[in-house]
């Protein structure tokens, strides 16, 4: 996926939805945005040779885009920075493993703000859900909301997609709750 052209998609729509926003709440409430660079090169080496390896799918995301806040779409989305997610990796707090849906590791790279994670599987590269819930030792312990955990999108790529495809619907307030991460 070209993520120079995904960011600047990204950006573009953010520009258009922005008036909306602001005629809803005040000036200044949007802080949508996504990062103009992506994260420097020892970054990308350190997170290629920690334990464990981010994935090569999230790492050529980072290599173009360094964070992205979308607090202003449905659900909100917030790619995390790529040092805030490599501090997280091994945290006990942090999802590492989802026994319900798969027995791969994860790494939490995104959230919704409400406390919901998506983590791509170190194997297969699969975006996952992770809805609130206990976590002990970096083992998901369940749901405490109606949605449970489960796969989002097969590839980060898709993901990114369907990130698109979410703040292009938020131009025109047309959200659909098939666009929803949820789901």
């Amino acid at each position: 996926m070209d993520y120079l052209e995904w960011r600047e998609e990204v950006q573009g729509c953010i520009r258009r939805y922005r008036p909306r926003i602001e005629q809803i709440f005040s000036e200044g409430y949007v802080t949508d945005q996504v990062a103009e660079t992506g994260a420097d090169g020892d970054l990308l080496r350190r997170a290629a040779l920690s334990e464990p390896p981010v994935p090569a799918s999230l790492r050529e995301f980072y290599a173009v885009v360094a964070e992205v806040d979308l607090g202003c779409v449905p659900n909100g989305l917030y790619v995390r920075p790529l040092g805030f997610v490599l501090d997280g990796i091994n945290l006990p707090d942090q999802p590492g493993w989802i026994p319900e849906v798969t027995e791969e590791r994860v790494i939490a790279f995104a959230g919704n703000g409400g406390g919901r994670a998506f983590c791509v599987g170190c194997d297969s590269g699969k975006v996952y859900r992770v809805p609130v819930g206990e976590i002990v030792d970096s083992v998901y312990q369940g749901s405490l909301d109606s949605v449970g955990p489960g796969v989002v999108e097969n590839s980060v790529s898709d993901f990114m997609c369907h990130v698109l495809e979410i703040a292009r619907a938020n131009i025109a307030d047309d959200f659909d709750d098939d666009l929803s991460l949820l789901r």
